[in-house]
Parts: C-alpha cells; sequence; structure tokens
C-alpha cells in the first residue's frame, strides 16, 4: 500500500499589480500582499546571487576545480540571503511555515512543500515575478530546506490541482532520457558519463521492473520531437547546458542541439512549443 502524502500548498498570486502570499489551509490560510519593499529586496538579492554565480564561474575557468569548495563564500552568502527572506515571506505573521516544520517534527513524518505560482491570466503566467525567485532555496537561519531530510520543496505553475497519488498503468514507469549539447557549446558534454550516472541511478528500479528506460541516443530537438511523437512518457529527462538571461528577469533557459549540430538558446517555457513544430 502507498504511504499517504499529504502536500502543504502555498500559492504565490501575481496579478500584474501585486502579489499575494495564501496558504490552502490554516495557519496562514488568510491571503495577505507582499509589501513591494520586500519585492525590491528579492529583486536585489536575486541579482546578487547571479552576480556571486558568475564569479564563481568565471574562477572555476581559472582555478583548478579541487582547489575549489563546493561553494565559494560569498557564493554561499548569497543564496543564504536570499533563502532567508523567501522563508520569511512564506512564513508571514502567521509563522505558518515554522508552525508546519514544528509540527513535522514532532510527528515524526515529512513537510513536502509545494510552491504554487498563480495568474489570473494563464498567459501571464510566464511573467510571474517569483519565477527568477530561485524558491528551491528557501533557508531558514540554520540553511537550505532542501538539505533538510524530512522536507521536499516543488514549485509548480500554474493552478491545477494536485492528486493523489496513483499506479501508472501497466505499473512501470516510462521514462525517456536524453543528453543534449550543440556542437558550439563549451565545455562539451560527455554523454557516455551522463547516460552512465543516470543509468545506473535508476537502475535499482528496472531490475525490479518498476521503470522502463529509453534513451535517445542523437541528443538533438528532432529526436526528441520524434519520440514523443511515437509514445507517451511519463517522465522526461534532459541533460544538458543551461543559462539564465535577462530577456525576461532571468529566466532558466536552455541550449538546444539541432540534427546539424548547431544549437540555439530557448526559455524552458517554450519546450512544448518546440516539440510540436
Amino acid at each position: 500500500m502507498l504511504e499517504s502524502v499529504t502536500f502543504q500548498v502555498v500559492d504565490l498570486h501575481d496579478n500584474g499589480n501585486e502579489l499575494r502570499v495564501q496558504w490552502r489551509r490554516a495557519p496562514g490560510a488568510h491571503g495577505r500582499t507582499v509589501d513591494p519593499a520586500t519585492v525590491e529586496r528579492i529583486g536585489k538579492q536575486v541579482t546578487a546571487l547571479m552576480e556571486a554565480e558568475r564569479h564563481a564561474g568565471r574562477a572555476r575557468d581559472l582555478v583548478s576545480a579541487n582547489l575549489l569548495a563546493p561553494s565559494r563564500p560569498e557564493l554561499t552568502a548569497a543564496r543564504q540571503a536570499l533563502g532567508e527572506t523567501l522563508y520569511e515571506l512564506l512564513d508571514g505573521p502567521d509563522r505558518a511555515l515554522v508552525r508546519r516544520l514544528d509540527d513535522t517534527r514532532r510527528d515524526g513524518t515529512t513537510l513536502h512543500l509545494v510552491v504554487r505560482l498563480r495568474a489570473a491570466d494563464r498567459k501571464a503566467l510566464d511573467r510571474h515575478r517569483a519565477l527568477s525567485w530561485h524558491l528551491p532555496l528557501i533557508a531558514s537561519p540554520d540553511g537550505p530546506l532542501a538539505l533538510v531530510p524530512d522536507v521536499t520543496i516543488a514549485v509548480q505553475i500554474g493552478d491545477a490541482e494536485l492528486a493523489a497519488r496513483d499506479t501508472v498503468p501497466g505499473g512501470r514507469l516510462q521514462v525517456l532520457f536524453m543528453a543534449s549539447s550543440p556542437g558550439d557549446v563549451q565545455p562539451v558534454l560527455d554523454y557516455e558519463d551522463e547516460e552512465e550516472r543516470f543509468l545506473r541511478e535508476l537502475a535499482p528500479f528496472v531490475d525490479d521492473r518498476r521503470l522502463v528506460l529509453k534513451v535517445a541516443e542523437d541528443g538533438s530537438l528532432d529526436e526528441l520531437r520524434r519520440r514523443l511523437m511515437r509514445r507517451a512518457y511519463e517522465v522526461v529527462h534532459l541533460t544538458g547546458h543551461g543559462t539564465m538571461t535577462d530577456q525576461a528577469c532571468w529566466l532558466p533557459c536552455a541550449s538546444w542541439r539541432e540534427s546539424s549540430g548547431s544549437g540555439f538558446v530557448a526559455g524552458l517555457d517554450r519546450l512544448p512549443r518546440l516539440c510540436s513544430k
């Protein structure tokens, strides 16, 4: 029997003029408006984090990797500062997040936190101001919640309701893996290593006949289209190069590879349209 899972959902609703925070259940179930000063502070902290990440990237290019800690101090500090502000934002005057964490630890369960980005018009979701806020970095003074064993964090874009877990048809999860790297992007992606690591992690599920794994060997967008046209998958895992662009308030983008080997950069939100061409 599957373990019962309770999701704790908190909405960030952006109507274009203001941002509101509202938990689906008490505490924190009454909506509150985020003051402009907090939005401005988060914006500055996101910018500081981007600068720290760029600086860390330049350092990796200049210094041997084994001389660097996994996170440079300035990068760790920038992530923690933003994470604590996001924590305060969700916690609010009702201490909604603190009380949920306390309940989780008292009961010996897991807090499954879902931050849901909503807008009155679905077409406006790609302009939601919280898209660039690195929400998985939510942190208490003790550090990021994502590193706590009894906490999971997910970000949902749109207002679809969360359904109860169910067994997939046939009882075996259908997974498609593709590693993609344009020929003109550095460093060159080690396809075999990426595939080997992925296969190693999923091997126990394949051996138990709980999962069927397919690999798109070509690594191109055309190959991905062909695969998705042939059959449906529950999970599509893409590995490749990513970047951040200020074209849309520092949104994540990926480098996509065409069959010719050339590449182009496009936002992740464009993936469904790219695959449908």
